[in-house]
C-alpha cells in the first residue's frame, strides 16, 4: 500500500542514498541545501505570472537563507525563457520601487549577473546602471555603481559611456563615484578598472 511504498522509499533516500535525514518523529530534511534551493527555485516560477514573481523574488531577496535559491532562479530564467519574456522579466526587475528608496531589484539583478546563461537587451542593462547611478541613497551608488559597472563586458561598458555620459549631471555623478571608490578601495576588479582607466579618460 502507499504508506509501506513510502516507509520504504524515506529509507531507500536515507539510509541509502543520503539524500534525507530525519529530524524527528516523520520530520524529514534535505542533507545538501542543493535540493532545497531546487525546490524553492521551481515554487517561485510554479504558475506565477511575471509582475507577481519579480515581486516575490525581491521580497526572497532580503532574506538570507532563500539567497542560493533566487539566484539560481535568475539564472533558470534566463536560460530557460523565450527572449521576450526574459526581458520583460529583467525590466520590472529593475524598474525602481516606489515604496523603497534601496533598489533591491537592480542591486539583485547585478549579483546574479556573473550567473546569466545570456545577457538581457543593452537597454535594460544601461537603464539599471542609470537607476543605480541616480538612486538617492549615496552611500549604495558610492559601494555598489562602479563594483557593477566593472562586472559588464568592456565593449558595453564604452557604449554606456558614450551614450549616457553626455548628460552634464550623470558625468559628475560618474566622476564624483569613480574618486570615492578608488579612495575607499572598495572596487572589485582592481586589474580591470586598471585596464580601462585610459578607455574612461578617453571617453570623459
Amino acid at each position: 500500500n502507499l504508506g509501506e511504498y513510502t516507509e520504504k522509499t524515506l529509507e531507500i533516500l536515507q539510509s541509502k542514498m543520503n539524500i534525507i535525514t530525519e529530524l524527528g518523529l516523520e520530520v524529514f530534511s534535505f542533507q545538501h541545501s542543493l535540493f532545497q534551493d531546487y525546490f524553492v527555485t521551481q515554487s517561485l516560477l510554479g504558475n506565477s505570472l511575471v509582475d507577481s514573481l519579480v515581486k516575490r523574488i525581491v521580497t526572497f531577496t532580503t532574506k538570507s537563507r532563500f539567497r542560493k535559491s533566487v539566484l539560481l532562479t535568475l539564472g533558470w530564467i534566463s536560460w530557460k525563457w523565450s527572449f521576450k519574456d526574459y526581458n520583460q522579466f529583467c525590466n520590472l526587475l529593475i524598474n525602481p520601487d516606489k515604496s523603497s528608496t534601496i533598489p533591491l531589484g537592480i542591486l539583485f539583478f547585478f549579483e546574479g549577473f556573473k550567473d546569466l546563461r545570456r545577457l538581457p537587451m543593452k537597454s535594460v542593462i544601461f537603464n539599471a546602471l542609470n537607476h543605480l547611478l541616480n538612486c538617492s541613497i549615496n552611500i549604495i551608488v558610492d559601494k555598489y555603481f562602479l563594483w557593477n559597472f566593472l562586472k559588464l563586458p568592456e565593449n558595453l561598458i564604452q557604449e554606456w559611456m558614450k551614450l549616457h555620459l553626455k548628460d552634464e549631471l550623470n558625468l559628475r555623478k560618474f566622476c564624483q563615484c569613480l574618486l570615492k571608490s578608488i579612495q575607499l578601495k572598495i572596487v572589485q576588479f582592481p586589474n580591470k578598472l586598471k585596464s580601462i582607466l585610459p578607455k574612461i579618460y578617453q571617453q570623459l
